[in-house]
């Protein structure tokens, strides 16, 4: 037990977890400072590393009727990598559309390690 001016306190012998709290505290009103600054300065909808998905396309030919001087490719969302029509995991994955090789590309999902 710590004493302070002569009279046991609480929070003398757990100085720990009360300056943790105080942290915590400071850290979430600079997170909430930093999300308010953030709506003012970019527009609604807009995307904070200024990168737009890609299209993607339920069905190949829909994808096909988009980039018809394109590729096109399986995206695995989830993973963030595509594949070429004759691979094993072309259209099979669980999470995943068509879309055009260009861009995925320019999205930065990248094609699998056996790919083409």
């Amino acid at each position: 037990m710590a004493a302070r001016c002569g009279v046991w306190h609480p929070a003398a012998s757990f100085t720990g977890p009360v300056l943790g709290l105080r942290r915590l505290r400071a850290r979430a009103a600079s997170a909430l400072a930093l999300a308010a600054l953030v709506a003012v300065v970019l527009p609604a909808g807009a995307a904070t590393t200024g990168k737009t998905a890609p299209q993607l396309f339920p069905t190949e030919a829909e994808a096909e009727q988009h980039c018809p001087a394109d590729i096109v490719v399986w995206l695995d969302t989830m993973t963030g990598v595509y594949h070429f029509r004759g691979q094993q995991w072309y259209g099979s994955t669980k999470s995943g559309a068509y879309a055009c090789k260009l861009e995925a590309d320019k999205q930065g999902y990248r094609r699998n390690k056996s790919g083409k």
